[in-house]
């Protein structure tokens, strides 16, 4: 059997060591692509055809941007109402977020992030027969209520943990908020 040089170790070390990263972050995705697509239709919705399943695995398989231990459908869900229920949201984020500006910044493909909340199963959480915002509790800042987007997408993922620091929730906090709702 044939020595291999310690250096060339090393570099088969790093490169698998990278591989098993890019191939966890996708299976987290994925993960996070079949929990919404099997959580979004109600009885009697419309349910996707196949193809439309096959294009949000294709999609999962993406790399996450940004270095977090969680894909951006899951920090999202958690984030996002934390901060509307800790009030660091402001009227000016609330504009923001409803904004088309938002949309472009996060990465929605054109879906603004927050939609005001008028029903649970109010058409225009919908677009091509797919539901487009969380099936989770409304977001309540003051007197409004707000449904969050369920189309963020693996590049999403660096603006969007970008945003959150921003507004005070720090990353090893956001990490045991995660792990608190997982755990429940």
């Amino acid at each position: 059997m044939k020595e291999i040089p310690p250096t060339e170790i090393h570099r088969q070390f790093k490169s698998l060591k990278k591989d098993w990263e890019r191939f966890k972050n996708s299976l987290d995705a994925f993960f996070t692509a079949l929990e919404s697509h099997f959580s979004a239709p109600e009885v009697g919705e419309e349910t996707p055809a196949p193809s439309a399943v096959k294009s949000k695995t294709a999609n999962a398989a993406k790399q996450q941007s940004g270095n977090f231990p969680y894909p951006v459908g899951v920090l999202v869900r958690v984030a996002f109402p934390e901060m509307f229920k800790r009030k660091a949201i402001s009227a000016g984020d609330i504009a923001y977020l409803l904004s088309k500006k938002a949309a472009d910044d996060f990465l929605t493909r054109g879906t603004r992030v927050i939609k005001l909340y008028a029903t649970d199963n109010d058409p225009n959480l919908y677009q091509s027969g797919h539901r487009r915002y969380y099936k989770i509790p409304p977001m309540e800042l003051g007197a409004k209520k707000y449904h969050l987007t369920s189309q963020f997408f693996p590049e999403s993922r660096e603006p969007v943990l970008k945003w959150i620091y921003q507004h005070g929730l720090k990353k090893n906090e956001l990490i045991e908020l995660i792990e608190a709702a997982n755990n429940r």
